[in-house]
C-alpha cells in the first residue's frame, strides 16, 4: 500500500496575511505590503496586497 502525500494549500492564505498585518501593527508600524511580506517570510506583492486590503 502506498502512503498518500499530504500537502497543505499552495501559497499564502488570507488568515496568514491578516495575522502578519496584526503583528506588524503590534510593533507600532503601518502594515505595508512589504512589511507584511517580511513578517510572513514569503508571498508576492501581487498576492499579499489585495488580501491585506480586504479586512
Amino acid at each position: 500500500m502506498q502512503a498518500k502525500s499530504v500537502r497543505g494549500p499552495r501559497g499564502v492564505q488570507m488568515d496568514e496575511v491578516w495575522a502578519a498585518a496584526d503583528a506588524v501593527l503590534a510593533l507600532g508600524e503601518r502594515p505595508t505590503i512589504e512589511r507584511v511580506r517580511l513578517q510572513l517570510g514569503r508571498g508576492s506583492p501581487n498576492t499579499v496586497g489585495p488580501m491585506r486590503r480586504v479586512r
